[in-house]
């Protein structure tokens, strides 16, 4: 694949509306399994692969050298293998897009001396991995959920249970809770919150709605 283009601006840059054209949230144990896997594939020893993934992803785009921009959720992790001789490279930062459950795009830099991908990483102002992704179960309300980046996903709502009965749906993502933001808050936590509320419990999503669950 071609390498990225000068990174810096093409990451910032403001993102168009184009919120139909990205999946939901995937889950962050199955994106780095893709993730790994596409990058094993262009290393010469696969086998000997170390990763680290110090950032968590982000929804949006970027931009390849003399490709059109590719959307996604993308972030940047770390590997060290070993080479043709058998020692081992160093780090490497990689750049990787996933959405769907396909992996969109991946390119590796260079271990040592500048190249644009790995400046690209550096520059990506990426949230810091997510330090709890089991996921957690809110019984009050009958919602089962995943920690992401940007706050906790809905994957199942019961039937006749409170939450569903306000009008939460799989797919919505909370970023507070009562007024709390969660970002980055480990999946116990959140259990803890919606488990002891006192009164209407209100829920702001992505995208500017906010659900209150009546208290029960």
């Amino acid at each position: 694949m071609a390498p990225l283009a000068i990174a810096s601006p093409a990451w910032a840059k403001k993102e168009p509306i184009v919120a139909d054209s990205y999946g939901p949230p995937p889950d962050w144990k199955r994106y780095k399994e893709l993730g790994e896997a596409a990058v094993r594939a262009r290393l010469i020893d696969p086998s000997s692969a170390q990763f680290k993934w110090p950032y968590g992803y982000k929804q949006r785009g970027f931009t390849p050298f003399m490709h059109k921009r590719v959307y996604g959720y993308s972030t940047c992790g770390i590997v060290n293998s070993k080479n043709s001789f058998g020692g081992y490279v160093g780090d490497t930062l990689f750049a990787i897009v996933i959405d769907y459950d396909q992996v969109l795009y991946v390119e590796l830099g260079k271990a040592t001396g500048y190249d644009m991908v790995s400046d690209a990483c550096r520059h990506g102002m990426f949230p810091a991995a997510p330090s709890d992704n089991a996921p957690a179960s809110a019984a009050p309300l009958g919602l089962s959920l995943t920690m992401m980046p940007d706050g906790a996903y809905i994957n199942n709502v019961t039937d006749g249970s409170s939450g569903a009965k306000a009008g939460i749906q799989s797919g919505m993502v909370i970023t507070r809770i009562n007024g709390i933001a969660i970002k980055g808050m480990p999946a116990s936590a959140i259990e803890q919150m919606l488990a002891g509320a006192n009164g209407p419990i209100n829920l702001d999503m992505i995208g500017g709605k906010t659900i209150t669950v009546p208290a029960q």
